[in-house]
């Protein structure tokens, strides 16, 4: 395998996605531009934690060599399609220039917009000025994308012991079928390693075809790294029925990451679980680690987590990290515009903390390693020592089960396999309010 040719198709496809022609908006390049990614007027196919990531970083390959023009006052903007303001915005903090091809400009959001929906990116007239045969100013520029969700992956790509089966789910469909196994692989980051697989459309109870591929690994991953599972298009379709009549679809491309280690994670106080709010947290680095250094300028953040468990596309909050002196202890403060925040009182809700990749660094047992982006789990409340069950569970008297904590049903069993495969969080299990850690 090419580990370069790798790198490209991760590139592309975080700029590109896969492209359809819009039928209702189409957008227009001046004459000084000679690309656009990710492309206007196409797809961008994405699952929530799949590369591409959305729309966030927009980069135009105009003809003659730019710079970002200082005095521009104007934002550029991203839109939801029928809405009127604007979900995010950014001045020409946002802009830059590749340092190696001077005519490749990019700007980029703040977040990454990666929900389902229709989006309007306008960038002004002015951003950059644009030297040579063009000359001037960068003209104003107003692009239409689509975000598309058609596919699950679980688990969700995260940090782990072990890599041993993927299930490659598509939710709004009747069934799949396998087209081509060979377009499913899996590799180590930086490898020209392979590892082979097993791949098989999955069963209703019923026997029939289900709408999930089941990919397992012959032989278990357990080695330290990082590991993508490429799916190409065409690996499978998806198949729906719109009367009766049978409509399928290519699955879309995509590109998930996951993080082998041996290294256990940094304990974290407060610890995971129920709390009133969010202030500092403080992490220990692990037994047998020699400690080095913290980079902070790494942002860990703070996600709401879904009731599916899946979490949102945007970061609540967003932390830096510095090391207490003289101890293996990182500091991990809020921060909003450059300045700590001491405390905030969230929402109601369930949350991840998801440390930054490369956060801290370090050896252990003799090697060096940065600290992979590990997640924590809390529940927020305003009362630390309850979680209500909801009054409709309450009034029909049936806590058998597993109900979010918002209190929708997820399962009405409650055995070791139902809760193996929950995603980690706070539920109520037969009646109880349980917390469900997988790294413990």
């Amino acid at each position: 395998m090419n580990v370069k040719k790798y790198a490209i198709i991760a590139f592309i496809m975080m700029l590109s996605g896969s492209m359809y022609a819009r039928k209702y908006l189409s957008s227009t390049y001046p004459d000084n531009v000679t690309a656009i990614y990710p492309q206007p007027d196409s797809k961008v196919d994405l699952a929530p934690s799949a590369y591409p990531m959305g729309i966030q970083q927009i980069s135009i390959l105009f003809k003659d060599n730019a710079s970002v023009n200082p005095n521009c006052k104007e934002e550029a903007c991203i839109y939801l399609e029928g809405e009127e303001n604007p979900i995010q915005k950014v001045g020409i903090s946002g802009a830059s220039v590749d340092f190696e091809q001077n005519n490749l400009a990019c700007i980029l959001f703040p977040y990454s917009c990666k929900s389902n929906g229709n989006y309007r990116v306008t960038i002004p007239n002015g951003f950059w000025i644009l030297e040579g045969s063009t000359g001037g100013y960068s003209q104003p520029l107003e692009l239409y994308y689509s975000i598309l969700d058609p596919q699950r992956i679980y688990p969700a790509p995260s940090v782990m012991k072990e890599l041993s089966e993927f299930r490659l789910e598509f939710p709004d469909y009747d069934h799949v079928n396998l087209l081509n196994p060979n377009k499913i692989e899996l590799f180590q980051l930086s490898s020209d390693e392979k590892y082979p697989l097993s791949i098989s459309v999955g069963n209703n109870e019923d026997g029939t075809p289900a709408n999930f591929l089941q990919i397992n690994l012959i032989t278990p991953i357990t080695k330290p790294g990082e590991y993508n599972l490429y799916v190409q298009r065409e690996a499978a379709e998806a198949i729906y029925y719109d009367g009766l009549k049978e409509i399928s679809e290519p699955n879309t491309e995509a590109l998930y990451r996951y993080t082998v280690t041996q290294i256990d994670a940094p304990s974290i106080s407060p610890a995971e679980g129920v709390i009133e709010n969010f202030s500092t947290f403080e992490l220990t680095v692990p037994e047998r680690a020699d400690f080095w250094f913290v980079n902070d300028k790494a942002v860990s953040l703070i996600y709401r987590v879904n009731a599916d468990g899946s979490l949102a596309p945007d970061a609540s909050y967003r932390l830096r990290g510095q090391r207490l002196e003289g101890l293996d202890k990182i500091l991990l403060n809020i921060t909003e515009n450059g300045k700590i925040i001491e405390s905030v009182t969230p929402e109601q809700g369930n949350y991840a903390l998801q440390l930054a990749g490369g956060l801290f660094s370090g050896s252990w047992n003799g090697e060096f390693i940065n600290s992979a982006p590990f997640v924590y789990y809390f529940h927020a409340t305003g009362d630390p020592d309850s979680v209500n069950l909801p009054s409709d569970i309450v009034k029909s008297k049936h806590t058998e089960g597993i109900y979010s904590i918002e209190g929708k049903i997820i399962s009405e069993k409650s055995g070791s396999k139902q809760i193996n495969a929950l995603p980690e969080g706070i539920y109520i299990i037969d009646g109880k309010k349980t917390y469900v850690n997988h790294h413990k």
